[in-house]
């Protein structure tokens, strides 16, 4: 068989494996509590709770996620889940900019609790205008430094965001979900990392594919000459 031949056989079955592999599926994520976070009290409408608010650590397909809840009436756990964008979360825009700009440097129990409350505050308020952690249909009560950090935080509100990089949910059926990044560490003893090794989508794992038969083809002409 001639090289283009070849290259075409190869570009025809690496796009039908692309297309068949599925862009989302359920697999068991591992909750390993909190991994950086403060008491608050959290209010909205049926619920007064005194809760933790902050980073939680979970383990997905191998890999280690500090991540955010994205309910408020659900409790974290070892679970099934299915990975699923950002985009379905009311005001995901939003929910991405408060990720992109304050996890990086969420590294107190303080800022990682002030992100959290953050990130409730732009899910559930059902009135854009008030956005506040200290008023309106959502709150939070009984620690002060969080909330004022957390005030902080979404004065910087953008009017609309365009995410840098994919954000995630982990999202179970009876479960809390989690709010992750695309980019994690390698699972590990102790802590959870937010850099490290991007999770493939389907397509970019055919592409790499591709590339590498690419390549070897280009080395045998090479040696051919």
């Amino acid at each position: 068989m001639n090289a283009t031949k070849l290259i075409g056989s190869v570009i025809a079955v690496v796009l039908a494996s692309s297309f068949a592999l599925p862009s989302a599926s359920a697999d068991i994520m591992t909750y390993n509590g909190i991994a950086l976070g403060e008491t608050v009290r959290m209010h909205a409408p049926g619920i007064n709770l005194l809760t933790s608010a902050g980073q939680v650590c979970v383990e997905y397909q191998d890999m280690t996620f500090a991540g955010y809840t994205v309910e408020i009436d659900q409790d974290p756990a070892t679970c099934e889940v299915t990975r699923v964008p950002v985009d379905v979360l009311k005001n995901a825009d939003l929910v991405s900019y408060l990720y992109e700009t304050y996890h990086p440097t969420a590294d107190t129990s303080v800022k990682a609790a002030a992100l959290q409350v953050a990130v409730w505050e732009v899910l559930f308020e059902s009135d854009k205008n008030k956005i506040d952690a200290g008023s309106g249909k959502f709150l939070i009560s009984e620690n002060n430094t969080v909330r004022k950090m957390a005030n902080d935080m979404l004065s910087t509100l953008p009017s609309n965001y365009q995410p840098s990089y994919p954000q995630y949910v982990l999202a179970s059926p009876v479960n809390q979900d989690i709010l992750v990044g695309s980019s994690v560490g390698r699972a590990s003893g102790g802590g959870a990392s937010g850099g490290g090794a991007a999770v493939p989508e389907p397509t970019g794992l055919a592409m790499l594919g591709l590339g590498g038969v690419l390549m070897l083809i280009r080395r045998r002409r090479l040696a051919a000459c």
